[in-house]
């Protein structure tokens, strides 16, 4: 699941599940075209720290994203698993 945002665009989300007919790399490029994503253009992901969403988003482009830590979710993710324990 994810949240693409480019300048200038109202916000798009996508979403992806095994055993779908269109492949996650297929929905995500999708997705990066509708927010008008040219091959070639920087891509920044802002992930809770799971690297898959980040790889998923560079196998979309076929290129290179920086994947920038969201502290806010990862916190998020620490305190559920905290509470799972207590």
């Amino acid at each position: 699941m994810g949240r693409l945002e480019a300048s200038g665009r109202s916000p798009s989300h996508f979403a992806t599940m095994p055993n779908v007919k269109t492949a996650r790399h297929q929905t995500i490029r999708a997705c990066l075209r509708t927010q008008g994503w040219l091959p070639g253009r920087e891509i920044v992901v802002f992930s809770d720290g799971d690297p898959s969403l980040a790889d998923a988003v560079r196998h979309a482009a076929n290129s290179d994203a920086v994947h920038i830590l969201d502290w806010f979710h990862g916190s998020m993710r620490v305190q559920h698993l905290l509470a799972d324990r207590w």
